[in-house]
């Protein structure tokens, strides 16, 4: 007579069945969580209140795919391996893991998978007692069971064996095609099989292919939140969340903001406002609302924002805003992390109708604006001529945005060196409102990249730089765009000690290097709405006479996602589109001395500044430059 012995967790296997308790009590019996705040401690639904609802969702029988769209700090990452470590006790079969790569793929077994199941005693003893059961990519569970991870940066990895669940984590940072290759490993089940999708958007309006998924998903979910005071169930939205010190003044300065908890969510009915604690509560009895009323959906999805989460100070989601305007990276990276969004308030293309809206009719072109403190001109050198423009500009000294106001008031064409030395030092542009007050230019920037014509013997750069070196110290620079880009450097400047040619400099030239790609988010998110809206900068303006043909190079270029990478691609001449970014670059702080220390200087001087010193009869000092103009 045979005797069979079983283990105890042997036995639990063989008697796991699926079972209509709820995801969230079965998590709590048998969870300790492997990582973050909770570490240690037994799985506690209140703490992600949002989550156990959303398991019910995913299985039901009808159900085949979820998106979950959220961002950080939010704990999709427990929400996923709980979908995974039910479904593979109560529904023994193989289940698949997608990563990006393989060191993602080895990293979330390491610190996330292995640790939930060999953390918790209860989960520990399902699995499998073979010395291979546990391996860098895969767990074996005594049942049949194996998770195994899959990247996608590899197309002979990712096009594997069949299986019956699947988890695709972050799968905006997938090669393209790679999520298409891995819903292919589930046709074999076709009516069985489960696939979850847990992850942020990346990049900009259309880019994300998660954000695309909800907009084609049969239903999508927004939680919404249940105010303790008044018991009105509402979405949260960003624009309800305020920044008060005393509920009267206002506080902009993002440190204060954070470390004072300034930050306040209001309710939409009774305008109580709510701090992180009370927030807390109000998600804690929230609740999941579909977009549309569905029978048997079989795509579902759900959109999520981190300022839901326990984890995250409202104080923390708005001083990170407040410190991102200006700066369209800093924005991209908020409204994918936070708000769970693409970001699409980042203008990297504008049309030539939106950009004549910013025309100001009553500015004629080569005047000043009144409350504009200086001139700068920008030139983009060709082979037999150049494009050149003039810009007027207003910096606050004291503010820490570095608000400005910028007008062009003049663009053109030049055919020699000579002209452009006249357009440097010769011109003068009349202040808006007078008839004798002008303006001469305070700084130049001459863009020196340019090849050989067939008929010269030298270079149009060797050819500027020639001309630079004879030109006044101080009024006119070289500038080349950097030919690889320095994280927060977006202006530097480099001493040239020899020509192309090799021959030896005794001053040597200054060329300044221009990060063109970070100016170029710049001059979009100036030119659109939400740069007044969001950062109280005012959007760069024209004058009344500015020609169609600058509109159209102005908006030449756009910023697209090529093999994984954010590039800004030419659709046409973009000589005019230059010009503008010299005249960004030559007003940034990085350029030293900057327009912003000066004209600080000068209000330091006053009245001087109020009452410019004069260089003579009819002539005039400018008080930002100290040049006679």
């Amino acid at each position: 007579m045979y005797r069979l012995e079983f283990t105890p967790g042997e036995c639990e296997v063989m008697t796991s069945v699926a079972t209509d308790q709820p995801t969230g009590e079965w998590m709590a019996e048998r969870v300790i969580v492997p990582e973050g705040p909770g570490k240690g401690a037994a799985y506690d639904p209140s703490l992600t209140p949002y989550f156990p609802p959303l398991w019910d969702i995913l299985f039901q029988p009808w159900v085949r795919e979820m998106f979950l769209c959220a961002g950080p700090q939010i704990g999709k990452t427990l929400f996923g391996q709980g979908f995974l470590a039910r479904r593979g006790i109560e529904r023994p079969g193989p289940r698949h893991v997608a990563l990006p790569d393989e060191g993602l793929t080895e990293n979330w077994f390491d610190k996330k998978l292995i640790p939930f199941f060999m953390d918790s005693p209860k989960l520990r003893r399902l699995v499998a007692g073979a010395r291979h059961s546990v391996v860098k990519t895969e767990i074996n569970l005594t049942n049949g069971t194996a998770f195994t991870g899959r990247w996608m940066g590899s197309v002979s990895n990712r096009a594997s064996l069949s299986a019956l669940d699947g988890l695709g984590d972050e799968p905006d940072m997938f090669p393209e095609g790679a999520a298409a290759d891995f819903r292919e490993r589930f046709r074999s089940y076709e009516h069985l099989y489960k696939i979850l999708w847990i992850g942020k958007p990346i990049g900009f309006t259309d880019e994300s292919w998660i954000q695309a998924q909800l907009e084609t998903a049969d239903v999508v979910y927004h939680y919404e939140a249940r105010c303790p005071a008044c018991g009105t169930y509402q979405r949260m939205e960003f624009d309800s969340i305020r920044v008060a010190s005393d509920r009267i003044m206002e506080v902009r300065d993002p440190a204060v903001i954070r470390q004072t908890k300034a930050a306040y969510y209001e309710c939409g009915r009774c305008q109580w406002l709510w701090t992180d604690q009370i927030r807390d509560r109000a998600v804690r009895h929230g609740r999941w609302v579909a977009d549309r009323e569905v029978d048997r959906p079989v795509t579902v999805a759900a959109h999520l924002p981190s300022w839901y989460s326990r984890w995250v100070s409202l104080s923390s989601v708005m001083a990170d805003w407040l410190a991102a305007q200006g700066k369209p990276d800093k924005l991209k990276s908020w409204w994918n992390g936070y708000a769970a969004k693409t970001a699409d308030v980042v203008a990297t293309e504008s049309s030539e109708e939106r950009l004549r809206q910013l025309v100001v009719p009553e500015l004629p072109p080569q005047v000043v604006p009144d409350r504009a403190q200086t001139v700068t001109v920008s030139i983009d050198m060709q082979k037999d001529h150049f494009y050149y423009s003039v810009c007027a500009h207003w910096v606050d000294p004291e503010s820490e945005a570095d608000r400005a106001e910028d007008w062009i008031i003049d663009q053109g064409r030049v055919s020699s060196f000579a002209e452009l030395s006249e357009l440097v030092y010769g011109a003068r542009f009349r202040r808006e409102g007078t008839t004798g007050q002008h303006l001469g230019v305070w700084r130049a920037a001459l863009d020196t990249g340019g090849g050989r014509n067939e008929w010269e013997n030298e270079t149009r750069t060797m050819q500027a730089y020639k001309w630079l070196l004879k030109q006044r110290p101080g009024v006119v620079f070289g500038t080349k765009g950097m030919s690889r880009a320095d994280p927060g450097i977006h202006v530097k400047f480099k001493m040239l000690q020899k020509l192309p040619n090799g021959r030896a400099l005794k001053r040597g030239l200054r060329l300044y290097f221009i990060d063109t790609d970070a100016f170029k988010d710049l001059l979009f998110w100036r030119l659109s709405d939400e740069a007044k809206e969001s950062g109280g900068q005012e959007p760069i303006r024209f004058h009344a006479k500015t020609p169609d043909e600058y509109f159209y190079q102005l908006a030449s270029e756009k910023k697209v996602l090529e093999k994984g990478k954010y590039i800004w691609k030419r659709i046409r001449a973009n000589h005019w589109l230059d010009c503008m970014i010299g005249h960004l670059a030559m007003t940034h702080w990085q350029w030293g001395p900057s327009l912003k220390t000066l004209v600080a200087r000068a209000q330091a001087a006053q009245p001087t500044a109020q009452a410019p010193a004069t260089g003579g009869p009819g002539k005039r000092i400018n008080p930002y430059t100290g040049r006679e103009v």
